[in-house]
């Protein structure tokens, strides 16, 4: 809120682009290959509540950091499609608010990391699973879906360039994978 009050006094900002996650649809912790598959589009709010986020385990607070953050822009009926969002009705910015919503993003750096450790959430956990050893029992994907770095910051690009994309929420997938089939590569 700090972010878009700030770019709120400044006449030049014409489009704020947030990126959020998955997780703000998808509640994690729930089987991701559950029958019949769940059906993820811009219109879904992960179910998580504040109380559960304060009480939870860390990826709840996680979860629900990444929900809250998006309905506090963009208002608390979750309905990202309406006109009106409660923060541009209280402030009337002069911009508008892009949502991206990423599930794990794998893809080169854009830096070289000194230490494996400097390695983004993203690329450890898979860097976890290479290097844990032959014998070591793979870990089922909490979120079996990815999307490139590269095609997530084009995606950014055109957020911020297209005039379709003014207040808009979407989801950013590429593909779906499994922590087996990394293993097999």
């Amino acid at each position: 809120m700090n972010i878009l009050r700030d770019a709120a006094k400044e006449s030049g900002v014409k489009r704020v682009v947030i990126t959020s996650s998955f997780a703000a649809l998808n509640q994690l912790g729930t089987d991701p290959y559950a029958e019949p598959p769940k059906v993820y589009d811009e219109s879904v709010w992960n179910p998580v509540t504040w109380e559960e986020a304060k009480t939870g385990a860390p990826r709840t607070a996680y979860q629900a950091s990444k929900k809250y953050a998006e309905l506090a822009a963009h208002g608390p009926t979750g309905s990202i499609l309406s006109l009106m969002k409660e923060f541009v009705q209280k402030e009337k910015p002069q911009f508008s608010i892009t949502t991206l919503c990423p599930p794990m993003i794998y893809g080169p750096p854009i830096h070289s990391p000194p230490r494996l450790s400097e390695l983004n959430e993203s690329n450890s956990q898979l860097w976890k699973i290479i290097s844990s050893g032959r014998d070591a029992e793979v870990p089922i994907a909490h979120t079996p879906l990815y999307v490139d770095v590269r095609d997530i910051a084009m995606a950014h690009l055109l957020a911020l360039e297209s005039p379709k994309a003014a207040n808009q929420r979407y989801t950013v997938v590429g593909a779906q994978y499994s922590n087996q089939e990394v293993t097999t590569l």
